[in-house]
């Protein structure tokens, strides 16, 4: 097969080719509304190096930002790389960042639905079924409203670059791995090669969870292609596929599971100087946020705390809070119940492992901040599959009741996918629901306060400074901000 043919098979055609592009539209409708919002929390530690040698308008000053990133130890230069679509130089306008982003979600919609497409065709669904689960798939994904603190996160381009490179990266692969089985050895090996490797090493110096690729094709490889009657089974010894699964697969993952084993006794010796809990706390209190990410994924709503999670309760122990061990139970139990039905429900246990597999690297025991919706951009691309192919080839579902299911579930999605990025466009209210999802964030109630001396308000501002202060004495954000309002309201009284 040519990579024109493999294309053609994608290519939806009549109403599914009208439903993706109405999809698309829709996605850009209600994310416009966000475009119009501010810069964001780590956007203001990021993006100045934009500035910070001067416009980057030359070799020198390139090669200065493109290695000043400082968002972790690779400094995410790709991602830096592609902030220069939109400014080169600081201070610059928000929107043209935040618009480059909802085009990169739209294209990364595009990209999910040609590899759901693909995966629902090797799991022997009929290509007009499996281009309708594919539309409903990526949309449920594409329109969710958990996906808006990614998108209009500007900084978050690295989360959508990554996913961008791993969902061409499995696409190769794919291809790659089809022309293996049609006897052309050299180009499936390149095919492949590109998809895992050069896209993998993209996805890594865009953000380092793109690291997981090869992890990814090892899990697609299970639940789809090696099952019984799959057409990509390698089912007989190949020339070099052995050789090449060692180095393009197991060896990546590999180093990189030898890093961070080589990185843990220094965690466990300095944990206490990155985070305010332990490493143990730290794993047992991931179990309970998992499970809340899973809930507002498959309970999704117009608002949430967003980027303020800093008043997460820690888990102690397996009880405390008691919630630590049913949620540790529930996530080991949905493992089980992906690996015991992979046969019966391939595509259920593709999207329980894919996601859990996508959280590895940010919500276990590497020391960052407990709780970002973000972590989910990447990990839940699959996770909406199993319902979309139900609903696309249950076989007691009339073609009207598969209507009346995934229609209204892409038009609420799209309706609370459009509140919240309404919100986002509008940051003093933003500030304000932020506030009242999360009274007890010391962040939250300071970015509100912000906002009110902006306005001119010091005194409602020092009010709530003053709460925060009394719930968390020793936060110097609070203390100095504080400080600020009450010299702004004419100075500050001895006691």
């Amino acid at each position: 097969m040519s990579l024109f043919q493999d294309l053609s098979d994608w290519k939806p055609t009549g109403p599914a080719a009208i439903a993706l592009a109405v999809v698309l539209v829709a996605a850009w409708l209600v994310y416009a509304p966000g475009l119009s919002g501010d810069f964001l929390f780590d956007d203001w530690v990021n993006l100045p190096p934009l500035g910070a040698f001067g416009p980057v308008d030359n070799w020198h000053t390139l090669v200065t930002y493109l290695l000043s990133g400082i968002a972790s130890a690779t400094g995410r230069p790709l991602a830096m790389l592609s902030f220069l679509i939109d400014a080169n130089n600081w201070p610059a306008a928000p929107e043209p960042f935040k618009y480059t982003n909802v085009m990169i979600q739209l294209l990364n919609g595009v990209l999910l639905a040609w590899l759901t497409f693909k995966l629902a065709r090797l799991l022997k669904v009929d290509r007009g079924r499996a281009a309708w689960a594919a539309v409903l798939s990526a949309g449920l994904w594409l329109l969710h409203p958990l996906m808006v603190s990614t998108t209009l996160f500007v900084v978050q381009r690295m989360a959508m670059l990554a996913a961008t490179f791993v969902f061409s990266g499995l696409l190769c692969y794919l291809y790659g791995r089809r022309l293996l089985l049609e006897n052309r050895a050299r180009a499936g090996y390149l095919w492949m090669s590109a998809g895992v490797g050069l896209c993998g090493l993209l996805a890594a110096l865009s953000k380092e969870n793109g690291a997981l690729l090869p992890l990814f094709v090892i899990i697609i490889d299970g639940f789809v292609l090696e099952q019984p009657g799959s057409e990509l089974r390698i089912s007989r010894p190949l020339p070099g596929w052995r050789l090449w699964r060692a180095a393009f697969v197991y060896l990546p993952l590999g180093l990189l599971a030898g890093y961070l084993l080589w990185q843990i006794p220094g965690m466990l010796h300095n944990y206490a100087d990155y985070r305010d809990f332990t490493l143990g706390e730290r794993l047992l209190t991931e179990a309970r946020i998992l499970v809340h990410y899973l809930y507002v994924l498959l309970v999704p709503r117009a608002y949430t705390a967003g980027l303020f999670n800093d008043n997460i309760t820690l888990s102690t122990g397996l009880f405390h809070p008691w919630t630590t061990l049913p949620a540790s139970a529930l996530i080991a139990g949905l493992l089980v119940l992906g690996w015991r039905t992979r046969r019966r429900y391939p595509a259920l246990g593709l999207a329980i492992f894919f996601y859990f597999g996508g959280q590895l690297l940010e919500s276990t025991f590497v020391p960052l901040e407990l709780y970002f919706e973000h972590r989910n951009y990447l990990p839940a691309a699959l996770l909406f599959f199993p319902l979309a192919l139900w609903v696309v080839t249950g076989p007691r579902l009339s073609n009207r009741s598969r209507t009346l299911i995934g229609a209204p579930l892409l038009g609420l999605l799209a309706v609370l996918t459009w509140s919240r990025a309404s919100l986002w466009g509008h940051p003093f209210q933003q500030a304000i629901v932020w506030a009242r999802e999360n009274p007890r964030s010391p962040r939250a109630q300071t970015t509100l306060s912000l906002h009110l001396m902006h306005r001119g308000e010091y005194a409602a501002a020092a009010v709530i400074l003053e709460r925060v202060a009394r719930s968390h004495p020793d936060d110097i954000m609070v203390q100095l901000n504080l400080l600020n309002a009450r010299c702004a309201q004419g100075g500050i009284r001895p006691k």
